[in-house]
């Protein structure tokens, strides 16, 4: 599909192939390198998970003790021999599995880093899609005001009567002013364009507008937020701290069987229990230490979830206010000013006043239907942040 943007000020003419929002999406999803450095930072904590939860390999060891430092050939000593020795760490107290936990929690926090990532990118397309959508409709609107300047000088043009001429050249001002800003629309668009196409990872295309804009949310919406999602995890992972802290007071304990082969004398087995004594104290303060860590990430919660409410709030109160403006102005201002701008279009004489009036009618009609464009852009912009926070 091609669309054609006439600006019949400049005699512009811009072709961009337009693709669809759900397109441009999967785009920016498949291209960005963000997005697939997080997957890889998945598929690694899974692969750690699974390390962390293993026991440490068995250890062999071989060995030959000679009585005679000097003379090792010597066989007929009782205390000569030749031994192999296996030892195993039991991991009795369950720390493997708490470290495995750790990891599997680290990873949940990476999966929702991915969903906030995902959410920001769908929210800064909505972004561009909306300001592309709304640059081309102040364009059509300022189209139809400089089509009403020009009925107004074809009317001059074809009256017998005199106008007042500083009157006229106020409309000449006026129309030289919305070409002026129709300009500035132009560039706006083509710099909105510019960024769509560096978010998706294209080139010379634009985006139809979608109205894919969620307009309900939940009293608790902020416990979805990804933010504080992200915080309870991390809470739960210093959980974790705690009660491996807790269990450095108990030693794993080591296991060790070596078998003890003799020229002279009989073979015998040996049996060891090896684990290490916490008699210095370290393991107290690495527990004093993950409690003290717990409560700051406690604070941090709190104080990010007081934040997000606000946040909310804010953006819910910003809403409502410009819903309300929008109503007013589409069902007071806008049919208000077409009303009176066509009371002096059919009108017009060469009376001063009456240009006076019919001017800032067609200018106050143009100012409000920008206004309209406006809180209309800000209120969808305010759906796509709201969006963009959480589940």
């Amino acid at each position: 599909m091609r669309l054609l943007f006439l600006f019949s000020s400049f005699s512009l003419c811009l072709f961009l192939e337009a693709q669809s929002f759900d397109i441009a999406i999967l785009q920016a999803m498949n291209n960005n390198s963000k997005i697939k450095a997080l997957q890889i930072q998945i598929q690694k904590l899974e692969d750690d998970s699974k390390v962390a939860s293993k026991w440490e390999n068995p250890m062999v060891a071989l060995g030959y003790n000679a009585f005679y430092p000097l003379n090792p050939t010597y066989r007929k000593d009782g205390m000569q021999s030749i031994s192999i020795t296996l030892a195993q760490k039991f991991d009795l107290f369950g720390k493997k599995f708490i470290e495995s936990q750790k990891v599997e929690l680290q990873k949940q926090i990476k999966i929702l880093e991915l969903k906030a990532l995902k959410k920001n990118i769908v929210k800064d397309i909505k972004i561009k899609m909306v300001k592309i959508y709304q640059d081309k409709q102040r364009m059509q609107i300022l189209k139809s005001t400089l089509q009403n300047i020009s009925l107004f000088k074809h009317q001059i043009n074809t009256s017998s009567s005199d106008f007042p001429l500083d009157e006229f050249y106020k409309m000449e001002i006026l129309e030289s002013k919305i070409k002026l800003r129709a300009n500035q629309i132009s560039q706006n668009q083509n710099d909105q364009i510019i960024d769509f196409n560096e978010i998706t990872f294209q080139d010379g295309q634009k985006i139809d507008f979608a109205d894919t804009f969620q307009r309900q949310w939940s009293k608790d919406y902020y416990k979805s937020s990804y933010e504080l999602l992200i915080q309870r995890y991390k809470e739960q992972i210093e959980s974790e701290n705690i009660s491996l802290a807790k269990r450095g007071f108990l030693s794993d304990p080591t296991l060790s069987v070596g078998y003890f082969h003799r020229e002279n004398n009989q073979d015998f087995l040996s049996f060891s229990l090896s684990f290490s004594l916490p008699i210095y104290g370290k393991e107290y303060f690495v527990f004093q230490s993950a409690q003290k860590q717990s409560q700051i990430i406690k604070n941090k919660t709190l104080e990010i979830e007081n934040t997000i409410k606000a946040k909310i709030k804010r953006l819910q109160n910003a809403l409502d206010k410009k819903r309300k403006e929008l109503s007013l102005i589409e069902q007071s201002l806008l049919p208000n000013a077409k009303k009176l701008l066509g009371l002096y279009q059919n009108n017009i004489s060469s009376s001063k006043n009456a240009m006076r009036a019919y001017h800032q009618a067609l200018n106050d009609l143009l100012e409000a239907e920008l206004l309209r464009i406006d809180t209309s852009e800000k209120i969808l912009l305010v759906l796509a942040e709201l969006e963009s926070i959480g589940e």
